[in-house]
């Protein structure tokens, strides 16, 4: 087998698990959307960060602009994973796609208001930073894409998460 079928045979399999991982989330998106009819859409409370606040990844260098590593960021996603628990993932990082923001998710705590008081609470548990199975950091660079072999490629967009059977994470690329 020379090496271009090597690799259009590796980028079959990448684009394979990526489309089935897809469809997976699509499925369960419409089945999230499912509800009762007549149901009505209730806001049980709000909540927000500052902008300077910190993660749990234990980064503490500088992606650009004395722009800290390790910010908490923006939520592109978010999943409940159970009692007040959530997974919350940002997008690929401040720049748009120009600096070398490792891709992670949080895990975090929100707890519901009860009646009368509209503000939720919210604790940061967890920073998960993604990466290959080698251990090599997925980012949000632009750079990151490999153009000659697509299924070394570092470079993730991350959109939407969900959890699967036995506790796997799903994170879908824009």
């Amino acid at each position: 087998m020379n090496s271009e079928s090597h690799e259009l045979k590796a980028f079959r399999e990448m684009f394979m698990k990526c489309m089935l991982r897809i469809t997976t989330i699509g499925f369960l998106a419409l089945y999230g959307l499912s509800s009762p009819a007549g149901a009505e859409i209730v806001l049980l409370g709000s909540v927000s960060t500052a902008g300077n606040t910190p993660d749990r990844s234990g980064l503490s260098d500088s992606i650009g602009q004395g722009t800290p590593h390790n910010l908490f960021g923006a939520v592109s996603g978010l999943e409940h994973v159970g009692d007040n628990h959530y997974l919350a993932l940002p997008d690929r990082g401040p720049f748009d796609g120009a600096s070398q923001f490792q891709c992670r998710f949080h895990t975090i705590e929100l707890s519901i208001p009860t009646a009368g008081d509209r503000s939720a609470r919210f604790h940061l548990l967890q920073t998960t930073l993604l990466k290959t199975e080698e251990g090599v950091p997925l980012v949000g660079a632009l750079e990151a894409f490999n153009t000659q072999v697509p299924s070394k490629s570092l470079r993730l967009d991350p959109e939407a998460l969900r959890v699967g059977s036995l506790d796997a994470v799903y994170v879908s690329d824009e």
